[in-house]
């Protein structure tokens, strides 16, 4: 069997076993000696990005030794957090402009490899010294392992420490979500009030007619309009901030205290029900006698317009219920 087949059928097991391990602080095989490789990691131009850098050393080559003596054909660079109990990425990180045979994954972060187990074939050995641009969101304090191996060759370099990473745009885009907040939360108490405002002086004036009902309209879809740009604006800020503990190396825990501060308070619970108490139906037993007096007194007319004036008073009253009960579900 020639040496290139033999090499295939072993190295691409080992490169599937590579794939396989654990997160840890150790990634080569047990039978890897270090020194062979180098690498270098260096911040980006955008943000999240970090160059990594390797620089193989060839062996010195023995008499009558083959074309890819001392060459890799797979590079593989891995970060893991402090402690090497977890990945030092989070989530899938990407390749800018990969190099040829290279892949992002998230363990390892980058593999490079050429596919092919041939000795004697130049282009199944990948370049001595290469670089590749990675974005991701990188953990604090985090550090990376490569390892190369290859004919004759395998070998590694781990402890690498990665930059601290440049978490100004993630701070940026926190203040621009938080001043948009504001100006939601603004907004979305400006048009409650404007709602309850039309429905107290409905109830006071009874004004029912239709340029109430248009006003009437046009106050709930203003309502509606903040209340769903309250909750983007919302979200947006949660999104950012998530970004931001990502780019710090902070791990997840559960609602930020952002969060629980926008909560509603007992003093905004207690304005809620005070809007309840000015929206709760009248005494409608007047206005039902009335009309029963009416038919018996065969005031037909006069009777079905009290009717309909009752029905539309219904009418506002259950709308106006339906707005409360949306100013409650924000206020969760």
């Amino acid at each position: 069997m020639r040496r290139g087949g033999l090499c295939g059928i072993v190295c691409a097991a080992g490169a599937a076993l590579l794939l396989a391990v654990p997160a840890s602080a150790s990634h080569h095989p047990p039978n890897s000696t270090p020194g062979g490789v180098t690498l270098t990691v260096q911040p980006g131009d955008q943000a999240g990005s970090l160059v990594f850098s390797y620089s193989v050393t060839q062996k010195a080559c023995p008499p009558l030794c083959y074309v890819n003596y001392g060459k890799p054909y797979s590079i593989a660079v891995y970060v893991d957090a402090p402690g090497g109990a977890a990945d030092g990425v989070h989530g899938t990180p990407s390749l800018v402009s990969p190099p040829p045979h290279c892949t992002a994954t998230t363990r390892p972060v980058v593999h490079c490899d050429t596919d092919k187990r041939k000795t004697d074939d130049p282009s199944a050995a990948l370049p001595m010294a290469g670089s590749f641009t990675v974005v991701g969101s990188w953990v604090k304090g985090a550090t990376a392992e490569v390892v190369a191996e290859g004919y004759s060759l395998n070998t590694f370099q781990e402890g690498v420490p990665l930059p601290q990473p440049d978490c100004s745009q993630f701070e940026a885009e926190l203040r621009r979500a938080t001043e948009r907040l504001v100006f939601a939360e603004t907004r979305y108490g400006g048009r409650l009030h404007d709602l309850v405002e039309i429905e107290n002086a409905a109830l006071i004036r009874l004004r029912i007619g239709e340029l109430y009902v248009h006003a009437r309209n046009r106050a709930i879809e203003d309502f509606d309009e903040a209340g769903a740009s309250l909750a983007s604006a919302r979200n947006a800020v949660e999104a950012a901030r998530k970004d931001l503990d990502d780019c710090r190396g902070k791990p997840a825990a559960g609602p930020s205290t952002f969060t629980q501060g926008k909560a509603c308070t007992d003093k905004k619970w207690g304005s809620l029900l005070t809007q309840g108490k000015k929206l709760k139906l009248p005494n409608l037993t007047p206005i039902v006698r009335k009309i029963l007096a009416e038919r018996r007194q065969h005031k037909t007319a006069q009777a079905a317009r009290d009717a309909k004036l009752l029905r539309a008073r219904l009418k506002t009253e259950v709308k106006a219920l339906k707005a409360l009960a949306k100013a409650v579900d924000a206020c969760k």
